[in-house]
């Protein structure tokens, strides 16, 4: 290298270690001469042009870096000129080495994202078990420091509209988001692989959001004495969450709380097609897991204001909500939903329709 020493300056010299110094020295030789610079050392083993030291990558590999060269000519017929002496004397096999530390890129930047994506699939599913187990104790008043009946009573006004108003949010983002409409919309920002599990992000957050500002009504609608006629609504309300948690199994549960989705994206797999099943409770109802909800905020020894509240509510919602989601299934489906929907009840088996329909077949 040259002996003149540039005090002051941040960079001391720059080291490239190449995959085929022969094609290096030719290139680096053919541009840097363009621009007025010769080699300051030259061996077998490497080349150097001031602060520019080039060597043989070896087991290493070859280096990532840039370099941009600043000519003192300017103008833009000086650059084609220049650049034809590069391009000649081994450009091409440097293309074909950034394509391939592009493509290095590229896989790393792939890599990175489908281990993020399976990270914050597992997070999201995580949480949404934490606010799914808290809502049973939050309902039924157990367990949980916070319940629906807890904690010092607000005007009942206040409370009222409070109460509404969380209940409201979570129903229209719920609702909102679940619809193939925003999907398709909501995916042009969010990819697709996440899409599942930031949909269960933002619904067990603001689940979360109405358990810490909920507002107690404690005022008793009915409250049953009898330890017998307890322990009968106990196990209602037990037999309606593990109504729920199975509904979901039946229906695919890592699919409808995006572990499924992040999974494929993780493996590299596709989604196989969907198809129209009902396995199990779904031969009798058509919506057993919101038939669980229902039997779960009802069934109680002790109803007060703010419990009915919140059972009414979410009673109101799930009937909303159902309307739309078997609008959305009968555009999916088409004429084989709506021959399920004829057959089979809502929230509640249809014994007699069942039998004349297999008297008719």
């Amino acid at each position: 290298m040259s002996d003149i020493y540039y005090r002051g300056r941040l960079i001391d010299h720059v080291h490239l270690r190449v995959s085929d110094l022969a094609a290096a020295k030719r290139f680096y030789r053919a541009v840097l001469a363009a621009l007025g610079r010769e080699p300051t050392y030259e061996s077998d083993e490497a080349i150097s042009f001031d602060e520019l030291w080039i060597d043989a990558a070896g087991d290493a590999g070859p280096s990532r870096v840039h370099l941009a060269f600043q000519a003192a000519d300017r103008g833009r017929e000086a650059f084609p000129r220049r650049w034809s002496h590069g391009w000649r004397a081994g450009q091409r096999r440097t293309g074909r080495e950034c394509r391939a530390a592009l493509k290095s890129l590229r896989d790393m930047e792939w890599e990175m994202k489908r281990f993020a994506a399976l990270a914050y699939g597992g997070a999201v599913y995580v949480f949404f078990l934490v606010t799914f187990l808290y809502a049973i104790g939050f309902v039924a008043n157990v367990v949980v420091p916070k319940s629906i009946d807890s904690g010092d009573p607000a005007p009942l006004v206040e409370a009222m509209i409070v109460n509404s108003l969380l209940l409201g949010l979570f129903a229209v983002q719920h609702s909102v988001m679940a619809r193939p409409a925003f999907k398709a919309a909501w995916t042009k920002i969010v990819a697709k692989p996440v899409e599942r599990s930031t949909y269960v992000l933002l619904a067990s957050a603001i689940l979360a959001l109405v358990f810490w500002q909920w507002r107690p009504m404690p005022a008793v609608v009915w409250n049953v004495e009898s330890a017998g006629w307890s322990t009968v609504l106990w196990t209602l309300s037990a037999l309606g969450w593990g109504t729920v948690l199975l509904s979901t199994y039946l229906i695919n549960h890592f699919e409808l709380f995006g572990l499924a989705q992040v999974w494929r994206r993780f493996a590299g797999t596709q989604a196989k097609e969907g198809s129209f099943v009902t396995p199990l409770l779904y031969k009798h109802i058509r919506h057993p897991l919101y038939l669980g909800f229902i039997i779960a905020f009802w069934a109680t020894p002790h109803m007060s204001v703010g419990h009915l509240l919140f059972a009414v509510m979410s009673t109101g919602y799930i009937l909303v909500g159902i309307y739309f989601e078997e609008r959305d299934l009968i555009a999916h489906f088409g004429e084989r939903y709506r021959k399920y929907r004829s057959e089979v009840g809502m929230l509640a088996p249809k014994f007699g329709q069942r039998r004349e329909t297999r008297k008719r077949a």
